[in-house]
């Protein structure tokens, strides 16, 4: 390739998407960063050149002029691969609600793309989308509405690693709260989405959910930060009834019915099966000690007995 056409793909990759614009004279000067090094009068030129073979557009109500591309627009070179807008697909489909706001909305021009390419393709992978789910394990429910300025502050607070100030509703909370907030992660579970972090000075973090914040605000205050916090061990300590506690080992008595499913999926590396009479069947297992093993347990209601150990209902650990 010619080292024009090598010029011409650094200047169109260089130009970005709407609100973002860029003048010559900059885009210039970041060409010859690349080793690219052209005349302003000869980058205008080609740049009008451009206009006439792609979507390109010029702001030329204040000087110097900016270009940039349609807010939708993909420069997409090389061209994206079926199983790439798959990619893309199944991650907007599925997990696009993790990704910070600016990010998002960054990539929904791909996001775009990729049904484009899926929606052309004569093959299977067109019809992917329509045969692939993904069903929670627990009661299905609607996620809470989260006002979207309140995510995108948060989102944003936590990029920065600022503070963030916000008016919190508890579930026994009467009335909001104003509350000092240093932003440490955040977490989705069970279609709730969770911002951990400590409280005005204090150092134990604490876990508040999205949508019960009613207004936030951030000014740009450093947050405190925890060094020795880690959000993996964090939630293996317990938070969101993960793990608590060492594993323990449990024995259950099932009926063959209710346990079938048991003995497809074991639920540990070391679960042991023995037969029991006809009808049922001995499982142990070494598993961790936490709310989400009792509520699994009480969801067999009498089909399935505990043996040992004995387990606090209500508690974990």
């Amino acid at each position: 390739m010619s080292d024009v056409a090598m010029r011409w793909l650094e200047m169109l990759r260089l130009i970005p998407r709407s609100p973002r614009k860029i003048d010559a004279l900059t885009l210039q000067s970041k060409l010859a960063e690349q080793g690219y090094r052209i005349g302003l009068r000869s980058l205008q030129r080609d740049l009008q050149d451009a206009s006439r073979r792609f979507p390109l557009l010029c702001d030329e109500e204040q000087r110097p002029f900016s270009w940039y591309y349609p807010k939708d627009y993909v420069f997409d070179l090389p061209a994206m691969t079926p199983p790439v807008a798959l990619a893309f697909s199944l991650l907007n489909q599925h997990t696009a609600h993790l990704l910070p706001l600016t990010a998002k909305e960054q990539l929904m021009p791909w996001f775009s793309r990729a049904d484009a390419v899926l929606d052309a393709q004569p093959n299977g992978l067109s019809e992917w989308r329509d045969k692939v789910r993904v069903i929670p394990d627990w009661m299905p429910t609607l996620p809470p509405t989260i006002d979207p300025v309140v995510l995108e502050t948060i989102h944003t607070a936590l990029l920065q690693g600022v503070q963030f100030e916000g008016w919190y509703q508890g579930r026994q909370d009467l009335e909001p709260k104003q509350l000092t907030v240093n932003p440490l992660a955040l977490v989705s579970s069970r279609q709730t989405f969770y911002v951990v972090g400590t409280l005005w000075s204090y150092e134990d973090p604490v876990q508040l959910a999205v949508h019960r914040f009613t207004e936030v605000e951030q000014h740009g205050i450093p947050a405190r930060n925890l060094e020795a916090f880690d959000i993996d061990s964090y939630i293996k300590s317990g938070a969101f009834g993960v793990t608590t506690g060492d594993p323990i080992r449990v024995k259950l008595r099932f009926e063959n019915t209710a346990g079938l499913h048991v003995k497809e999926m074991p639920i540990s590396d070391d679960q042991h099966i023995a037969p029991e009479g006809d009808d049922h069947f001995l499982l142990t297992a070494t598993v961790p000690n936490n709310l989400m093993l009792r509520w699994w347990i009480a969801s067999f209601e009498d089909r399935v007995e505990l043996i040992e150990p004995v387990l606090d209902p209500g508690k974990a650990g």
